[in-house]
């Protein structure tokens, strides 16, 4: 649909009388018009990123490409998983337990596990991604704003193997 598509020199030029055209009336136009022109560049830009917003949903395929388009845009290495009950079972033991810390996977999101039953799902990142800490909290709001609400999920970075 162009209803949105506007060049606002050409109508500028096309509202204006034919004897009055000539090209330093055009030129002072266009200057005159160029605030308006800026903020339809910035309103095409806001119209695109509200449909984008609005063409994804909390459904699995469309948060794993949210995720791949905001941070793994050509390799999309990013998965979501069921987070098997038996896996995620226990991370965190006393120190009078001697038991062995888990190594190989690394949990960034501790809210799961704080009186939590269990969790819903996982996002599983490569480690080469890198992520600083302005990225962990994008990613977190993303995930905030696309899942379904009452929904759990954790932040697994794996090795790739």
């Amino acid at each position: 649909m162009n209803w949105y598509r506007i060049s606002y020199s050409r109508l500028a030029l096309l509202l204006l009388p034919p004897m009055l055209r000539n090209p330093v009336l055009a030129a002072f136009l266009n200057g005159a018009l160029k605030p308006v022109s800026l903020l339809y560049i910035s309103f095409l830009g806001f119209r695109g990123d509200i449909a984008y917003n609005l063409g994804h949903n909390g459904q699995v395929c469309y948060l794993q490409a949210v995720l791949n388009d905001a941070f793994d845009y050509s390799l999309r290495r990013i998965r979501i998983t069921d987070a098997p009950e038996n896996e995620w079972g226990r991370f965190l033991w006393l120190e009078s337990e001697d038991r062995p810390i888990m190594l190989g996977i690394f949990i960034l999101n501790r809210e799961a596990f704080i009186g939590a039953d269990g969790i819903d799902f996982a996002v599983i990142l490569p480690a080469s991604l890198n992520l600083t800490g302005d990225e962990y909290n994008r990613l977190n709001s993303l995930l905030r704003y696309y899942k379904m609400a009452g929904k759990r999920y954790v932040i697994i970075i794996k090795n790739e193997e």
